[in-house]
Order: C-alpha cells, then sequence, then structure tokens
C-alpha cells in the first residue's frame, strides 16, 4: 500500500510543471470568476455586488518569467492621468500551473482566476462610466517583476 501511495505521489510530481523562470518577467492581464479571460483595451468589466454588501470587478492574471509558487499581485484602479481611483489590492498567493488546453497557456505559467479587486461604494462613481485603467504588478520573492494594464469601462452589474 505505501509503495503504490508513493509511487502515485511521485507521478504527480512529475507530471507536474513549474514555474518558467528562464523567459523574461511578464504578466497578463484578464478576468473571469471561474475562467482565464482575455482583457484587451476598450472591454467592459461589471462591477458585482458581492455576498457581504461591498462591492468587486473579477481579475485574472497569467505570468511567466516569475516564481508563481510565491507572488505578490497589486492591482489598482487609475483615471487615464495616472491617479488612484480606489484602494490598491494586495495579494500575496501561489499561482496555479495553467492549463495548456487552455487558449493562450503555455508551459511553467502560472494563473490566477478569480480576483475580487475591491470598489468601495464611496469609490464606485469614479471608476463606473469612464475610461479607468486596470494595472497589476507581479513579483516574485527573488525580485522579479512584471507590470501591465487595460483601459477599460466598468459598468454597473445587474446580479
Amino acid at each position: 500500500m505505501r509503495v503504490a501511495l508513493l509511487a502515485a505521489l511521485a507521478t504527480l510530481i512529475v507530471g507536474c510543471t513549474g514555474p518558467d523562470l528562464e523567459s523574461d518577467p511578464a504578466v497578463e492581464l484578464g478576468t473571469g470568476e471561474v475562467a482565464f479571460e482575455s482583457l484587451q483595451d476598450g472591454d467592459a468589466l461589471p462591477l458585482v455586488s458581492g455576498l457581504q454588501g461591498g462591492r468587486h470587478i473579477w481579475g485574472a492574471v497569467r505570468v511567466v518569467g516569475i516564481d508563481w509558487r510565491e507572488v505578490s499581485l497589486v492591482f489598482t484602479l487609475e483615471d487615464e492621468d495616472g491617479v488612484q481611483l480606489t484602494d490598491t489590492t494586495t495579494m500575496f498567493t501561489e499561482l496555479q500551473a495553467c492549463e495548456l488546453d487552455s487558449p493562450g497557456c503555455a508551459q511553467g505559467m502560472g494563473e490566477l482566476v478569480g480576483a475580487t479587486i475591491l470598489v468601495t461604494e464611496e469609490d464606485a462613481g469614479a471608476v463606473v462610466g469612464g475610461d479607468v485603467v486596470l494595472r497589476v504588478e507581479a513579483a516574485d520573492a527573488a525580485g522579479r517583476t512584471a507590470s501591465t494594464q487595460r483601459s477599460v469601462d466598468v459598468t454597473f452589474s445587474l446580479n
């Protein structure tokens, strides 16, 4: 029994892919509650009402060239002049290996889906209906960093 368990564990470990640290650090910004959806400039992002009465937009990232087993992600919402419209949403987390059959995914890429980027009730008026820049910065413990941004249209959700 013990030998079979160890063999199964070894198979899982060998089958898993770790981060690609040979590539230049890069981060892709997306959205999605349960699956990664690529985000392009001008895309609409609904401002969702959370279960506890707060509001958020769904964020997602894919990284390469960064050790995503322990990564810091900082999301900000800014106006076109770079003025921050909300508090930052900061996460220290472990990403998951990207599913290779998912469009845009590559070997050694890490992914996080369903990140809640918080927007307070007071800040909702500043982000809804205007051109808003969603920015993310990713960093690992070794100092590898990458950032990117997208200009998005935040809309009220009907949920």
